[in-house]
């Protein structure tokens, strides 16, 4: 869930990582409940928390939390790709500017 936030809704992302440092101020050991992530894309109009994928991601994580169920195989070449690009994806699909 959290790869997916990340690239497809850095915002969202942002916001939810900022939720998460208050919940542990407050509560040792508490994650993210599922039902908060799926209100966020309820009420956002990002596209991507319209697609299956999403939907699959949010169901994994709500059955088995934070683990991955696969590794990423993330290098440090994909993350600074996407850390510069992901901002500008979702302007592009947000506006319609996709040519096809």
């Amino acid at each position: 869930m959290g790869h997916f936030l990340y690239v497809y809704a850095p915002i969202q992302y942002h916001l939810l990582m900022e939720y998460c440092k208050a919940i542990k101020q407050v509560e040792r050991g508490q994650r993210i409940k599922y039902n908060i992530i799926e209100a966020i894309a309820i009420n956002s109009d990002n596209a991507a928390f319209k697609t299956a994928r999403f939907r699959r991601a949010l169901i994994a994580y709500r059955r088995f939390g934070t683990r991955p169920l696969r590794k990423t195989g993330w290098s440090l070449r994909d993350a600074v790709y996407y850390a510069k690009n992901s901002y500008h994806i979702h302007e592009v699909v947000k506006n319609g500017d996709i040519l096809f």
